[in-house]
């Protein structure tokens, strides 16, 4: 066996991709291709944590007209700005979203207007007051509905989705998806007209699983603010996955069927890469131990290479730095034979199965 490698330099490529996914042309080929790793991978530590998905943040607020009408409920985004910012100034542009003092912030997701209101209705905008907590990482948000009796809830729009919420420590299982909506509207419509915001916390049976909170100022802020049980990782993305689809064979990845069981399932990673650097350093992998991939053949002109975050999403082109990367391909040796070797090893090999008196 001997080893061939590519260095692949994205700094090279015309930058028009879209997605951190690069075509890697081999017009020789590579013959007799075994097993291929990633050698070695460096890139400047300054990825984005604002991009994609993490861009758009969600809430959704259930609201009672009035103490005898059932509750309704709508869906409203906010967008964050693309790039890196630390926990205190996204929380400066979170509070000022929710302050919408432009009017045109915060979008109803059911008809595209740029309001805080719900249909039909004239009520008045929550006050949601944002922090941070910068001793144990913990992040809040604390609301307030005045008179009116509204519900809010931390929202994503389904289980596979990216959310700005779970990077500031609110567990993605118990964060609101579509999936809950009737569920929960369900749950307060049974509930007693003018129930308070510590009465929805302890009589309804999803606040012990969602984010959610009565808004309704009566009522101590306790009952009103939402903690998250974890520090936010936020500014600290635990690395990114290398994958190929072309490459990557033989690593399993694990997803979770239930709340006890995850079910390993073949996946196209390669490698995945430890952000153990500080900030603005150089993200950095070599091993001498590689983590090999089968190949499924034995001749390669092409293969392709996508960059995901942590979450195992494909990052935008624009959200990472150049990088550099090594692979190391496992070939065959290739013997060559030279015609006039091959007969005189035949002619020895004969001469040596029919002996002669003479010796010769």
């Amino acid at each position: 066996m001997k080893h061939k490698y590519v260095i692949i330099d994205s700094s090279k490529e015309n930058n028009n991709s879209v997605d951190a996914k690069f075509k890697v042309q081999i017009p020789q080929g590579i013959t007799g291709t075994t097993r291929v790793c990633v050698k070695s991978f460096s890139m400047p530590n300054s990825y984005h944590n604002i991009y994609g998905d993490l861009k758009t943040a969600k809430f959704v607020e259930f609201y009672r007209p009035t103490s005898e009408s059932d509750w309704v409920y709508e869906v409203f985004s906010f967008n964050l700005a693309e790039g890196y910012t630390e926990t205190d100034n996204l929380f400066l542009e979170i509070q000022s979203k929710f302050t919408n003092a432009s009017g045109n912030e915060i979008t109803r997701q059911s008809d595209g207007s740029t309001t805080v209101q719900h249909v039909g209705e004239i009520d008045t905008p929550t006050t949601v007051s944002v922090s941070h907590d910068s001793t144990n990482y913990l992040n809040s948000l604390s609301f307030d509905s005045g008179t009116q009796d509204k519900v809010i809830g931390l929202y994503v729009d389904d289980q596979n989705k990216h959310t700005i919420w779970e990077s500031l420590g609110f567990d993605k299982r118990r964060i609101v998806k579509q999936t809950d909506l009737l569920d929960i509207q369900t749950e307060l419509n049974a509930l007693p007209p003018g129930a308070s915001a510590s009465y929805i916390q302890s009589a309804l049976r999803v606040d012990q699983t969602a984010f959610l909170r009565g808004c309704n100022s009566s009522v101590a802020a306790e009952y009103r603010t939402l903690v998250s049980p974890h520090a936010g990782t936020h500014e600290n993305h635990n690395g990114i996955y290398i994958a190929s689809q072309a490459l990557g064979n033989d690593t399993m990845v694990a997803r979770s069927v239930d709340d006890t069981t995850m079910v390993a399932h073949s996946s196209d990673v390669l490698q995945f890469i430890n952000n153990d650097a500080p900030r603005f350093s150089h993200l950095t992998y070599h091993t001498e131990v590689p983590m090999w991939n089968v190949l499924t053949k034995n001749y390669l002109n092409y293969f392709d290479i996508e960059i995901r975050d942590h979450k195992g999403h494909l990052f935008p082109r624009s959200a990472i730095a150049d990088f550099v990367m090594v692979l190391m391909f496992e070939v065959l040796d290739e013997i060559n034979e030279n015609i006039d070797d091959v007969v005189a090893y035949h002619a020895q090999a004969y001469r040596e199965g029919h002996p002669t008196s003479s010796g010769i």
